[in-house]
């Protein structure tokens, strides 16, 4: 297996490590390549946020730990862009596009930090109903589908992140539920995203599996969707937290290919 990670956070964002130490630890368990995609600026949301005050000192480190690993660790820069984000000025090699909010009557809620919170959003911006929330969540992530500066879905189904440990706060067997879902998808597949299988949540002891669900990932290989693996890394010792689980999934869910981001952009690599 290549071993690529395209979903690298450091310490201009959230991460726990700097862009050089990810690096260093890409070599030392085997990668061939590195992509590093903070946060992307988004008002309010400094505290885990890149601020755009920030993009030229990342852009510059960026490209100092491409030059000085050239040789040894392919280097790809890129930004994990919200939909709330402003497109970036600075010339990317590849974007993740994701989303962390659902905004109603200027008011958002965060739909992966606590239970807590994504219940309290529920009750406050759609009078308890979840359902509602997550069709609202699914209408944003399919707006990904419309940004042709965004190559990557990130955590499709994030909105799922507290099954696990809070079970029946999101009722995913809802014919609902399961609509909003399949809308998003049949949007994203057409415009050609490519959809990563993502063990962050598994890697910070949130879930046991990765996103999106195997339910949606047997839906991506039906319809001739595209699939990357990554680890939405905040700490280098994760980097490739689950990969060969997330194989594993990919050919039961019937892929046969996975994508890699190269010098000349995404390929397909068979198994």
């Amino acid at each position: 297996m290549i071993k690529q990670n395209l979903h690298t956070h450091s310490i201009f964002s959230d991460g726990e490590n700097t862009l050089e130490e990810m690096a260093l630890a890409a070599i030392s368990k085997g990668f061939s390549s590195l992509g590093f995609s903070d946060h992307s600026a988004i008002k309010g949301c400094e505290d885990w946020c890149m601020p755009r005050e920030k993009y030229a000192e990342y852009f510059l480190e960026c490209e100092r730990i491409k030059e000085k690993f050239e040789g040894k660790l392919e280097i790809f820069i890129g930004l994990e862009m919200d939909v709330l984000s402003e497109k970036c000025e600075y010339p990317l090699d590849y974007a993740i596009g994701s989303c962390h909010h659902v905004v109603k009557n200027k008011k958002r809620v965060c739909i992966d930090n606590t239970p807590e919170e994504l219940i309290e959003g529920a009750k406050d911006l759609f009078n308890g109903d979840m359902l509602l929330l997550c069709e609202e969540y699914y209408d944003e992530v399919g707006r990904i589908a419309e940004r042709d500066d965004l190559q990557i879905v990130g955590h499709f189904d994030i909105i799922t992140k507290h099954i696990e440990v809070c079970k029946g706060i999101v009722d995913v067997t809802s014919e609902r539920f399961i609509e909003a879902e399949n809308k998003a998808l049949d949007k994203l597949i057409k415009a050609g995203k490519i959809f990563e299988i993502n063990t962050g949540a598994m890697a910070r002891g949130k879930r046991t599996l990765p996103y999106p669900s195997e339910r949606v990932l047997k839906q991506i290989a039906k319809a001739g969707g595209r699939i990357t693996i990554s680890s939405d890394c905040h700490d280098a010792d994760f980097l490739d937290c689950g990969f060969d689980e997330c194989l594993t999934l990919a050919k039961k869910c019937g892929f046969g290919e996975i994508y890699y981001l190269e010098c000349d952009g995404f390929k397909a690599h068979k198994f």
